[in-house]
Order: structure tokens, then C-alpha cells, then sequence
């Protein structure tokens, strides 16, 4: 199966958050020892916004239930590389006549 691409654009200021995966042990003397863990050491999350009638986020809502959290997707974050993601969390909002707030937040995750 081909890997989809998420392509609609945020609300403008997404704050990104980067998480160093490192393994840490520290021993009864406090001397403390810490290494990099695995290939993938720094992960990206992305919490971001989207605003507008049914028309316009019905399409990311399908989007992201179709990968129901466990299937990747490619995604180019704001100053990044294009990366796999997963959609961890999402929520809806309805604002009345029509218009809606979807948030979502894309986590950086290896391949698969």
C-alpha cells in the first residue's frame, strides 16, 4: 500500500516539541551514565489546529481515522524534512454555523 501524504495546512504557530530518546543509569554512588538510545534518538510531536465548515475538515478527519493511530504517514513539519507520523490524539470542536476546529497532534515515529 502506498504511503499517504498529509498535506493540509495548519493555523499558523504550531509550537513543536523535540524529545531526545536517550537510556540513563545511575548508580548508588551518584555517578550517573547516559547513551543515546537506538538509530532514531530525537523524536518530533506536532500539535496543530484546523479551522473551517464541515467541507474543509471532513477530508482531514477521514484522513486521519483511515490510519487510526497505528499506520504511518509522510509529513513535511514547519523548517523539517519530510518524516513518517502518526495521528495520536485528535478532538473536535464545533464553533456553531458550520465551522468546526480539528486538533490533532502528529507525532514523529519510525517506519512502519
Amino acid at each position: 500500500m502506498a504511503i499517504e501524504t498529509f498535506t493540509w495546512s495548519p493555523r499558523p504557530n504550531p509550537v513543536g516539541t523535540f524529545k531526545d530518546r536517550t537510556l540513563r543509569v545511575q548508580f548508588g554512588d551518584g555517578y550517573e551514565q547516559e547513551v543515546a538510545d537506538g538509530i532514531h534518538t530525537v523524536s518530533q510531536s506536532w500539535p496543530l489546529q484546523f479551522v473551517g465548515n464541515e467541507t474543509y475538515v471532513r477530508p482531514i478527519l477521514d484522513f486521519i481515522n483511515r490510519h487510526a493511530g497505528g499506520r504511518s504517514f509522510a509529513w513535511t513539519p514547519p523548517l523539517g524534512e519530510e518524516g513518517r507520523y502518526k495521528a495520536r490524539s485528535l478532538s473536535v470542536q464545533p464553533m456553531g454555523a458550520d465551522m468546526y476546529t480539528v486538533a490533532v497532534t502528529l507525532e514523529q515515529t519510525a517506519i512502519p
